[in-house]
């Protein structure tokens, strides 16, 4: 089985902004609040489906006092959503347009209908249809009071690179990943796009790859996408992965205990960050559904219990 895209991780400016369009806009389910290892005073959210399964989530670090992220390529240009039909894209226009969401129209793309829009710090996204071969119950779709429930987001659809050296990263989706090249093509602003796929009918998704070698680098900030991670099917298949960058030279972190998952991070060739991630995460989902972030509890790994007190003053 091919690693599924495990998930997008974002740059936005204000926790409470983040909740208000991902959980009551978008209709996605809070499954963690906590913070960034990395960084003890960031706020760090999961959303994703009821399940908060690998492959549905889509995670925010709040990162007030930044610049705007600058457009450019060596990027993770956009992520896009699945939905179940082209009724549920019409519904997702009309929803954006009552929130006053940025949005460009549905659109064809790869011979599929898109919907591409943005959050309210300009994180590019957007909604296609499910593949016909998709499996319904490999979908668990969170359930709202205002969204009906057949035109929910169901996962991850696929993730946009905008790079100079498409070939190079091509190069290590298929022998790392073992993604399939599965077709090439001429993309919005005639941007020359190779489309990778995991060829899943559980769930199906693809990484397409920009061509662009006019643009300067992106600038990272606000609205900026973080990084992008796949999936690992268990912990000696992480380990198989370490060992295969290992033998090619190439820099990693090496592995790190998330306690939620283990994960390793690396740039690939056109220095975009990729995350490797366990499929199976160690987290219990909530029950209870607040209507503001600040009621949700702060989880924390077991080794930051001990500072619990400390990196709570500190997030205020």
């Amino acid at each position: 089985m091919r690693p599924l895209i495990h998930h997008v991780s974002v740059i936005n400016s204000d926790m409470k902004k983040s909740f208000e369009f991902y959980k009551h806009i978008l209709g996605m389910k809070l499954v963690i609040k906590t913070v960034n290892q990395d960084d003890l005073e960031m706020y760090h959210l999961f959303f994703g489906n009821a399940k908060g399964s690998a492959g549905s989530e889509f995670t925010v670090f709040e990162m007030s006092g930044i610049p705007n992220r600058k457009f450019g390529n060596n990027s993770i240009d956009r992520t896009i959503f699945k939905v179940n039909t082209e009724e549920s894209l019409d519904y997702w226009q009309k929803r954006l347009e009552a929130f006053d969401i940025c949005h460009y129209g549905i659109e064809e793309y790869n011979n599929k209908k898109l919907l591409r829009f943005e959050d309210y710090d300009g994180t590019p996204l957007g909604l296609t249809i499910k593949n016909k071969d998709e499996l319904a119950h490999n979908f668990h779709p969170n359930k709202t009071a205002d969204i009906p429930i057949e035109h929910s987001i169901l996962a991850i659809d696929s993730v946009h690179l905008r790079i100079p050296f498409p070939k190079a990263s091509q190069k290590i989706l298929k022998d790392l990943l073992k993604w399939k090249t599965c077709s090439k093509m001429i993309g919005f602003n005639k941007a020359e796009t190779i489309i990778l796929s995991n060829e899943s009918t559980d769930l199906y998704q693809e990484v397409h790859l920009i061509h662009d070698n006019s643009a300067v680098p992106e600038t990272m900030g606000i609205g900026g996408t973080h990084h992008v991670a796949f999936s690992a099917e268990s912990y000696g298949t992480l380990m198989g992965y370490e060992e295969w960058l290992i033998n090619y030279n190439m820099m990693s972190s090496g592995i790190k205990d998330r306690e939620i998952f283990k994960s390793l991070y690396f740039r690939e060739a056109n220095r975009i960050l990729f995350e490797i991630a366990t499929e199976e995460m160690n987290h219990d989902i909530l029950e209870n559904d607040f209507a503001d972030v600040d009621e949700y509890p702060l989880y924390l790994p077991t080794f930051l219990e001990k500072d619990r007190e400390k990196i709570e003053y500190n997030l205020k």
